[in-house]
């Protein structure tokens, strides 16, 4: 089988029969009730309570956010001189996910953290499975626990009153269990997020959305260095693969933005 219907059956986990071939590690660190190790109706409940928020219309109103932000990563080139585009790219995506997910602003002091937390867990995700202080395993565990008490706090000032328009917010309000005497009764609830479903999902989206952008960002940067369009007298950068360095300009991406 191919074409729609195929695509369909290895997105679900229809049946049972396809599953993510996630590495241990990786399982350990999303957490059990991830939707990368998920399978079967369980898989296709979490996906169609996470993909409400993610619609084009819910994050049509971050379009902004994220065009302030590149124009702003982007003039600072000029006067830093040699630019490493992968790591910006990477802390550009970072920044915009996390302010999707929890609206945690750029220049806000948990930003560094929430950034050293990510590293660590991504690390982790094709070390061997030791539980032994001072390896990947060890370090991606415990940033995972950090980023989860962050969230915990997010969460907690949510359920306060705060309000924020991001994927969050919107869980709180429409899909999460409700946390009143009682609602656990509800056979409405069970159909909707608990706790520890929302930070796992949540973390799943950090580091499944950093991951797919960056894998295309090298080719990207690659065609771009090919452009008959670079300007010498542009702000330079340079992009790092490897062994290899080439320089680029700040032209080049604004011809392809």
């Amino acid at each position: 089988m191919t074409g729609r219907e195929a695509a369909k059956i290895l997105l679900s986990g229809k049946d049972g029969v396809v599953s993510l071939n996630l590495f241990y590690t990786g399982k350990q660190v999303l957490g059990p009730t991830s939707l990368l190790t998920t399978n079967g109706d369980e898989h296709r409940r979490l996906r169609w309570l996470i993909a409400q928020p993610l619609s084009v219309d819910a994050l049509r109103k971050h379009f902004a956010f994220v065009d302030g932000l590149a124009v702003q990563i982007l003039g600072s080139w000029a006067s830093r001189g040699r630019v490493l585009v992968l790591d910006e790219a990477s802390q550009f995506m970072l920044k915009v996910i996390a302010n999707m997910l929890v609206s945690l602003e750029p220049e806000r002091p948990e930003q560094e953290e929430f950034r050293a937390n990510f590293k660590a867990i991504s690390s982790s995700f094709t070390s061997l499975p030791l539980k032994l202080h001072g390896t990947a395993f060890h370090r991606g565990l415990g940033g995972r626990n950090r980023m989860y008490a962050m969230l915990d706090a997010v969460i907690a000032c949510r359920r306060a009153g705060e309000v924020c328009e991001d994927f969050l917010q919107t869980l709180l309000m429409k899909y999460t269990r409700g946390q009143q005497a009682g609602a656990a009764s509800d056979p409405a609830e069970e159909e909707k997020l608990a706790d520890a479903q929302l930070k796992d999902n949540i973390l799943t989206l950090l580091v499944v959305g950093h991951d797919t952008t960056m894998a295309a960002r090298p080719g990207s940067s690659s065609s771009s260095t090919r452009t008959p369009r670079c300007s010498p007298s542009s702000g330079r950068s340079t992009w790092r693969s490897g062994r290899r360095t080439t320089a680029m300009t700040r032209s080049t991406y604004g011809d392809r933005t």
